[in-house]
């Protein structure tokens, strides 16, 4: 769990020690006083909600507009619409004045709104769904929390916190309901009563460094020394200068990732670079490459592990192959003809040929691209999931032993670091 949450009301803010409980010595502070480049926008003074979706930025909402701020040094980076940045959002309603807005888990975050909630795939930014708090948040509407939300924060304890006037409710992210009785933020949320015991906005700042012991299905990414957890490559940290998700100012060769596997290995490579050793299908076992965003379901992954782009992580080869067949014949994809599968599976927004691909996978499978899921016979099914697994690329790299034998893979490997090593439970 990160160190530090913020709360904001009005003008000021809040630094929380999430290990201590209370909120830092000194603050409240002014947001201008925090946050550089703020003074003149307007959000100086206040926000309607904020969120931090763990890429190193932190996102301040007021009226229809945001501002991104870069975690590392606090400053504003840019200013633009909702409606022009996040898209599907002014559509559902959600252009402007937000309530509240939280992380659900690495490649899912929510949006309040009166009483709707809507849902943003983090993975594949864009808003995905939309309906009302009281049908989808079990429990809140039986005490008054399915409307009018002030703020919400993921907790990183399985618990999201819901504030409303002076008071709060938790809700758990496993059972899906709501945890308890709504409960006084006096007394329990101690150094918010400089605020009135009320809240605008809450967030916690998420930590990229890597925590020992790493468990089955963490990452890490290491360049030059220094290591992240985060989901993406840290850019902004790394590499100031860089302009763009593929730009590592030259550095892209020398960047390798680790995942950490139950069966005592780390795999190691570099999908950042095309074509070189370690692609994400083979570092997560994930011959799919199925995403956080395909639902939920229990696939047989580690659950609640997810690497670049929202990638499942899993235990075995096998069983990451198994998981292309059950979501084929989810309710998500059993309907839908081979062309529709894969306008879904493989959209053309990013960068994919789903047309090409849906004619590849029917001639393995000798069916037309008209063909439903359905139709498909268990042959037919498996002769699909092979050719997915071929589309998508597995790329061997290195893998290791936790002491840092190298157990297989091709001559130049990186190596185990000193430092990652230490972290490996």
């Amino acid at each position: 769990m990160s160190a530090k949450a913020y709360f904001t009301h009005a003008g000021s803010y809040a630094r929380y020690d999430v290990g201590l409980d209370a909120v830092d010595p000194g603050y409240p502070r002014r947001l201008s006083a925090g946050y550089t480049h703020i003074g003149g926008t307007g959000f100086e003074n206040g926000i309607d909600t904020a969120i931090d979706l763990g890429h190193g930025k932190l996102y301040l909402f007021r009226g229809d507009s945001y501002l991104r701020i870069d975690n590392e040094t606090n400053t504003v980076e840019a200013r633009a619409t909702i409606a022009g940045a996040w898209p599907g959002m002014a559509e559902r309603g959600f252009g402007d004045r937000l309530d509240a807005a939280f992380c659900w888990n690495d490649v899912q975050a929510f949006f309040l709104k009166g009483d709707q909630y809507l849902e943003y795939d983090i993975a594949n930014d864009t808003a995905v769904d939309s309906g009302l708090i009281a049908d989808s948040f079990h429990g809140l509407a039986e005490v008054g929390f399915a409307d009018a939300i002030d703020a919400a924060v993921n907790w990183g304890n399985g618990k999201v916190y819901l504030f409303k006037g002076d008071s709060y409710v938790r809700y758990d992210l496993a059972t899906d309901q709501r945890d308890g009785e709504p409960t006084p933020v006096a007394g329990i949320w101690h150094g918010l009563e400089a605020f009135g015991s009320v809240v605008d906005a809450a967030w916690v700042k998420q930590d990229t460094a890597p925590t020992a012991p790493l468990e089955p299905g963490d990452h890490v990414w290491w360049w030059d020394g220094r290591m992240s957890a985060a989901r993406e490559i840290p850019r902004w940290l790394w590499f100031p200068g860089s302009t763009s998700d593929t730009d590592f100012e030259d550095h892209g060769k020398e960047i390798f990732q680790y995942v950490v596997h139950a069966d005592g290995t780390i795999l190691a490579g570099q999908p950042q670079m095309r074509g070189f050793p370690g692609s994400q299908a083979w570092l997560n076992r994930n011959p799919g490459n199925i995403t956080g965003a395909a639902g939920g379901t229990d696939y047989g992954q580690y659950p609640g592990k997810f690497n670049w782009h929202g990638f499942l992580v899993f235990p075995s080869r096998d069983t990451g192959f198994a998981a292309i067949g059950t979501l084929l014949r989810s309710p998500l994809y059993r309907d839908l003809t081979l062309l529709a599968a894969f306008e879904k599976y493989a959209p053309a927004k990013d960068g994919n040929k789903p047309e090409q691909y849906a004619a590849d996978v029917a001639a393995a499978a000798r069916v037309s691209p008209a063909t439903t899921i359905s139709a498909l016979d268990d042959a037919q099914l498996l002769l699909a999931q092979r050719k997915i697994e071929q589309v998508e690329g597995t790329l061997v790299g290195w893998t290791y032993a936790p002491d840092g034998t190298l157990l297989a893979g091709p001559e130049g490997g990186p190596g185990l670091p000193d430092d990652l090593r230490a972290l490996i439970g």
